[in-house]
Order: structure tokens, then C-alpha cells, then sequence
């Protein structure tokens, strides 16, 4: 009767994994579905604005960037919970390559400050002593500063600056995105800041962000420097030596390959 008992659990366990199983990969193909809609919406605004930005009034060409921003963060959205889904079934591999962080770093930076709002109220300082080079997927983690970055600009008042800067710490790279408050703000500013802190977009965007940079091998943590004296993400990843990136670029120049077509 114990063995008959024993074998029943197996096989109900075994199903309701393969159920499991099933059920996040349809959450990942229905979830993909969704980005052909999205990238149709952003493309048409995008299209609409660059044909006739100058015969469309005010209001009409603020609700056409409103439409084209809204798409393309939803785009970004669905493309974080693809990853997730492959990632619990077991199906998601990270495309890695040797890459400049600093390089990575300015790319989410560009992206995030071409949305007008953010151009017009913060001001990016950057504090790089040395470019450093990790073994990443570099669209993940672009897409991971880029979520910290806009996480941190949430819930900084207008008007201040945010610091991100880039070190060498034993063997890792390490990489604080942090909002610095150097005057007094309103309580009014303060409780807008403070009022979407928790959003659900931001709370998934820094589990995603945790996740892929554990993948890589490193960590995600928050840092707090008081009250009202700002707050900060810090990222480490680990980075490569030297040594490896010549026998790297020795092996491509060996293979015949052109060196400035190939990110090492």
C-alpha cells in the first residue's frame, strides 16, 4: 500500500509539473504575441510624427509622442516578461560577449534622456575613472541600467542630479546609479517623488534587473544614504582581466576576422 501511495505521488507530481510546464510556455508565446500590436502602435506614431510633425498642432503632436512612448515602454514591458517566463522553464539563454561597460552605460543613458520629460528635469553626471569589460549580454544589461535609471529619476524631486558612476572593486565592476539631493525640495516635491516608489512597473523591473544580473554572475542592491540625502542602486558584475582580453583579440586577429566589426 506504501509503494501504491508512493508511485501515486510520484505520477501527480510529475503532471502537475508537466502542467507547470506548459502553462509558462504558453504565458511566454501569448506574452510574445502582444509585440507585434505594440511595435505596429509605436512604428504608425513614429511614422505620423516624422511625415507631418510640422502640420500637426501642439496638442496633436504631444499625443502622438505620448502614443510612440507608451508603446515602446509597453515593448520593453512584454520583453522583460518573455524573459522571465524562459527563464522559469528553463529556456532562456543570455547571448554574452565580451563589451565595454562604459559604452553600455552611455547607450541607456541616450536612451533614457531622449524622452523629453527626463532631458528637461534631471541633470546625469557621470564618474568614470576607467573603462572596464565584462563577459555580458549587452542588450539585458542596458536594459537593466536603463530600468534602475528610470526607477532612481521616479522617485528623485525635478531639477536634481544623479550621479552613476563606474568602478574597479577587486573583481568586479561596480556600478552606482544614485540621486543626489544638494538643497532643500518642498514637501510637495518630496511626496511626488515618493508617490510611485512602489509602482508594480518599478517592482518587476527591479526583479528582472536582480535576475539577469545574477545570471551574469553578479548582484543588485539598493543603498540608502539617509533621509532626504538621496538613495542608490549599485550593480557588480564581474569583469574581465587583461590577460584574457589580449589572448581574446589574439584569437580573433588568428581567425582572420576584422577586429572593428566584432565586439570583444
Amino acid at each position: 500500500a506504501t509503494k501504491l501511495a508512493d508511485n501515486i505521488i510520484k505520477d501527480e507530481y510529475k503532471r502537475l509539473k508537466d502542467l507547470d510546464k506548459v502553462k509558462k510556455q504558453m504565458t511566454a508565446e501569448t506574452t510574445e504575441e502582444l509585440k507585434s500590436p505594440l511595435h505596429i502602435m509605436s512604428n504608425a506614431a513614429e511614422l505620423l510624427l516624422n511625415l507631418y510633425k510640422d502640420k500637426l498642432d501642439t496638442k496633436a503632436t504631444e499625443l502622438l509622442e505620448m502614443i510612440q512612448r507608451g508603446g515602446e515602454r509597453s515593448m520593453d514591458l512584454v520583453g522583460k516578461m518573455i524573459d522571465i517566463s524562459r527563464i522559469e522553464s528553463q529556456e532562456f539563454k543570455l547571448e554574452k560577449q565580451t563589451e565595454s561597460l562604459i559604452e553600455i552605460i552611455r547607450d541607456s543613458v541616450d536612451e533614457v534622456m531622449t524622452i523629453p520629460k527626463q532631458k528637461q528635469d534631471f541633470f546625469i553626471n557621470f564618474d568614470v575613472l576607467e573603462d572596464l569589460y565584462a563577459e555580458v549580454d549587452k542588450k539585458r544589461i542596458r536594459q537593466v541600467i536603463k530600468d534602475l535609471l528610470l526607477t532612481v529619476m521616479e522617485n528623485t524631486p525635478k531639477k536634481s542630479k544623479i550621479r552613476i558612476s563606474l568602478q574597479k572593486n577587486g573583481k568586479y565592476a561596480k556600478i552606482s546609479i544614485k540621486n543626489i539631493f544638494e538643497e532643500t525640495f518642498s514637501g510637495e516635491d518630496m511626496r511626488e517623488a515618493e508617490q510611485i516608489q512602489d509602482s508594480q512597473e518599478s517592482l518587476f523591473g527591479f526583479h528582472y534587473s536582480k535576475v539577469i544580473v545574477e545570471m551574469h554572475g553578479g548582484q543588485v542592491t539598493t543603498q540608502s544614504m539617509g533621509k532626504d540625502r538621496g538613495s542608490a542602486f549599485i550593480i557588480t558584475l564581474p569583469i574581465k582581466k587583461w590577460s584574457d582580453l589580449l589572448i581574446h583579440l589574439y584569437i580573433i586577429y588568428k581567425s582572420g576576422l576584422l577586429i572593428y566589426d566584432h565586439s570583444f
